[in-house]
């Protein structure tokens, strides 16, 4: 079975200063977009770290830096086959997506990136998730 890391923004452009209902607004964007992605892709295993927010929320306030966080991260999608960033939030990928993206490409693992959630964004979703097989 193919496995996939889905990146979406949690904290934004605005980093560690981000507001609670920004961040929770963007939690709530990448998990409803990441159940998107399962469902147009049963037969992959992705991981949605927006699911798992509520521990890097914690670690977080606990002080543990967010480049640490980003490291670890990065740890768990590079264990992944494909990556498959949405940008739709900004129209970019931020900080935490970059160091992600940055570094399964370097890994040589294909990396896709998409705006909507639409027929468009799952051809290329589908192409890259066979790329990674």
């Amino acid at each position: 079975m193919t496995s996939a890391y889905f990146m979406a923004a949690v904290r934004g452009p605005d980093g560690e200063t981000v507001s609670d209902e920004e961040k929770a607004a963007n939690v709530a964007r990448g998990i409803e977009v990441g159940a998107w992605l399962e469902k147009k892709f049963p037969t992959v295993d992705l991981y949605i770290p927006h699911r798992h927010e509520e521990v890097i929320h914690e670690l977080w306030r606990d002080g543990v830096p967010g480049p640490q966080i980003v490291r670890a991260t990065t740890r768990i999608a590079l264990r992944r086959d494909v990556g498959i960033a949405y940008i739709g939030t900004y129209g970019f990928r931020t900080t935490g997506m970059e160091d992600e993206w940055e570094a399964m490409k370097s890994a040589g693992k294909p990396v896709v990136e998409f705006v909507e959630c639409n027929d468009y964004a799952f051809e290329r979703i589908a192409r890259a998730i066979l790329k990674g097989k």
